[in-house]
């Protein structure tokens, strides 16, 4: 489904401001899918629209499901914290200039991190027994156990795989060293600075600090209370967390 996903299909589920032309895509569907085995189709964007602060994470899903009624939902989460420190960096990496209580006020909607409530959708949508939920810390703790348990609702046997460490994260020192240089070239999320001529992949920081050469280098450990700077910042975060204990 790679093809499909980073074209016309992963525009038409994320697109929420344009109607679903059901007859059309499924037409087009049928040049990708194999009924003979499982269809996989998976982007991370899927969940929420991550750095727009309108809830967009209800309206994707009745979008999925009304182009996939009858599908299975493989649905990953990760502790809170992570996540939120994770969505910064992640900001960062594409260009963002934004100090952390800055993008907690401007660009991140913070319930994007309750996914207890989308889950029960998602069991209204399609049921209990076609959805897996599974954890991102099991993944990296429990690989062998984990895959094995996703395969197994997946319906497909186990692959060969290799563990290859990718998208190399920032520490203290490159998440300072980032937001300057953010600052100087003119990006998909930061309009101000220098025109710079290639896609965020590309970008300066991204070069220096998540290329397979940097990897090596040990990165200090960021804490989400290091992040946080004001008061009301600390007061939001903590109404988020607390609300679905």
């Amino acid at each position: 489904m790679h093809d499909a996903e980073n074209d016309w299909l992963f525009t038409t589920i994320t697109d929420i401001e344009k109607n679903i032309h059901q007859e059309e895509i499924k037409e087009k569907l049928s040049f990708y899918l194999k009924n003979e085995m499982p269809n996989l189709i998976s982007d991370e964007n899927f969940y929420c629209k991550m750095f727009v602060k309108k809830e967009t994470r209800f309206v994707l899903l009745e979008r999925i499901h009304k182009l996939f009624p009858e599908a299975k939902i493989l649905l990953g989460t990760r502790n809170k914290k992570d996540l939120l420190i994770s969505w910064y960096k992640q900001y960062i990496a594409v260009g963002g200039s934004l100090q952390f209580d800055d993008f907690i006020d401007k660009i991140l909607n913070l319930n994007n991190l309750n996914y207890e409530e989308y889950v029960k959708r998602l069991a209204d949508f399609y049921g209990d027994n076609n959805v897996y939920i599974y954890k991102f810390e099991n993944l990296i703790k429990e690989h062998e156990k984990t895959i094995k348990e996703i395969c197994g609702f997946i319906g497909c046997s186990i692959p060969k795989y290799r563990l290859i460490r990718r998208n190399v994260g920032f520490g203290e020192k490159e998440i300072k060293a980032s937001l300057l240089l953010n600052k100087i070239f003119k990006n998909e999320v930061h309009n101000r600075g220098i025109i710079y001529p290639y896609k965020f992949f590309f970008l300066p920081h991204r070069y220096l600090f998540q290329s397979k050469i940097y990897s090596p280098f040990l990165k200090e450990k960021i804490e989400l209370d290091a992040l946080i700077k004001k008061d009301e910042t600390k007061r939001l975060i903590e109404n988020v967390f607390t609300e679905r204990r």
